[in-house]
């Protein structure tokens, strides 16, 4: 990725702390490039940075000690049982992109396939897609190209669909952004009154860690939102705008930027 200079956290010959090695920089070029074709077709969206100092990333990359990543451990199991049926199968054997035929084959039963949204618009029916920009098992690229492709077979989807993507939010919650929001209010509006949504308020509860934002959000959505401004877990609490992709949130001032109300929606990210 053209915005990581991961080569400066390179260790020189003295240091062996606080820096990567050439296999490190390697490999994290690898999660954050992704897996592209002999042609350099995009196969797998790699990996969007600003969430890594986040526990997600400790269960799904990194592991912690005694425990392998959660890739390694349900990546194993899926390449052996699912793809190939043969439970002693070596997984160093296995290659994304030599074996991608196989892989959609076997995989054609659990995966979403490609199609337009025509059937859905002509009942009537009101969509709201939310994803984090940092969300590791399910690459934010990849529910944007199914929605362009999505786009393209059925035609613009402005009228019944809104896609949300919530910057710093990691799978399903957590992370530095602002990950709590009521999205099934909007979407009564929309249903119900006819008022389509354009932001949506998010707000930053003081909980980043992955493992603690899932339990905040098994409890109570609406309980999590929190007083902007105040401390939680030593984190500043903020709200934020939501904006309806491709749309950014842009502070305007000169309003407090821990407060909604200090941003607007806009496609201009100069």
């Amino acid at each position: 990725m053209e915005m990581l200079n991961l080569e400066a956290l390179q260790c020189d010959s003295a240091e062996t702390e606080g820096c990567l090695t050439e296999g490190q920089i390697r490999t994290a070029h690898a999660i954050y490039s992704g897996v592209r074709d002999e042609e350099g077709r995009v196969l797998s969206p790699g990996v969007m940075p600003g969430g890594e100092a986040e526990d997600e990333w400790l269960f799904w990359v990194v592991g912690t000690p005694g425990t392998p990543p959660a890739t390694e451990l349900m990546g194993t199991g899926n390449i052996q049982n699912l793809y190939h049926r043969k439970p002693n199968y070596q997984v160093d054997q296995f290659d994304l992109v030599r074996d991608r035929e196989e892989l959609a084959r076997e995989t054609s039963s659990i995966d979403v396939p490609e199609g337009s949204f025509e059937g859905f618009r002509n009942r009537g029916g009101k969509l709201i897609v939310y994803q984090g920009w940092n969300d590791f098992p399910i690459r934010p690229q990849s529910m944007l190209d199914y929605m362009a492709r999505a786009e393209e077979l059925g035609g613009i989807m402005d009228d019944f669909a809104r896609v949300y993507m919530v910057p710093g939010m990691l799978h399903c919650a957590g992370g530095p952004g602002a990950w709590v929001a009521d999205y099934v209010g909007p979407m009564v509006d929309w249903v119900e009154e006819g008022q389509a949504p354009e932001e949506i308020i998010g707000a930053h509860t003081g909980v980043s860690r992955w493992f603690e934002a899932l339990a905040v959000m098994g409890a109570s959505w609406t309980m999590a939102l929190p007083e902007v401004g105040r401390e939680g877990n030593g984190v500043r609490r903020f709200t934020r705008p939501i904006c309806p992709y491709p749309k950014v949130a842009k502070y305007e001032g000169p309003g407090d930027v821990r407060e909604a109300e200090s941003f607007i929606c806009t496609e201009d990210q100069g």
